[in-house]
């Protein structure tokens, strides 16, 4: 049976490189709308330019439905709007290409935390109050054996063509915060960007 199964490896094989060159595209896309952005860090809050980035970046990406959620207001922060496209453009591919061939949904929000919540989630990295974005998924999600390795340099996601968890966390530092991953077990993956508030 191996020639009669040959030509369906063929174009299996196929229908990979293609979806392989049509997620570069869009990330070249996506990265070169940034790159024609000049940015400097603005005390600003957060919903507002989550709905920005919904309305560039939610449509140009293959594979991926995005969505805002409604939320009450979580204080201003000092944040770079490029680099927190970058940051949230790069999770969004990551989970876009954990999921593929399957269309996977994300979701933006926002919450205000305490400063205890903050220590506690941090081991006490950070102990102010900060506004939290959350961005989950319905995707796979990611192995309980790989969780602890997410955001070392070395790690990528399945077929994964994004810019790298370690780049989150570095940039997330830049703004004075951290990116956490959900522990809870199950499908989908939620990450959590933690921005101190003004």
């Amino acid at each position: 049976d191996l020639p009669a199964t040959a030509p369906a490896r063929r174009a299996a094989m196929a229908e990979r490189r293609n979806k392989q060159l049509e997620h570069g595209r869009d990330l070249i896309r996506a990265l070169a709308a940034l790159s024609r952005s000049a940015s400097e860090p603005e005390e600003l809050p957060p919903g507002p330019l989550l709905a920005r980035f919904c309305e560039t970046f939610g449509r140009s990406i293959s594979g991926l439905s995005l969505h805002l959620s409604d939320a009450p207001p979580v204080g201003r922060v000092r944040v770079d709007r490029v680099l927190l496209d970058r940051i949230l453009l790069n999770l969004l591919i990551n989970a876009r290409d954990a999921a593929a061939p399957e269309r996977v949904t994300v979701t933006l929000s926002q919450e205000r935390w305490e400063a205890a919540r903050v220590r506690a989630a941090t081991g006490g990295e950070l102990g102010r109050p900060c506004a939290c974005v959350v961005v989950s998924d319905d995707g796979p999600g990611v192995p309980e054996a790989l969780r602890h390795r997410v955001f070392e340099r070395s790690f990528t996601t399945r077929g994964s063509q994004g810019l790298g968890l370690a780049t989150v966390r570095q940039l997330m530092a830049l703004h004075g915060g951290v990116a956490l991953l959900d522990g809870r077990p199950g499908p989908g993956a939620t990450f959590r960007l933690l921005f101190p508030t003004c």
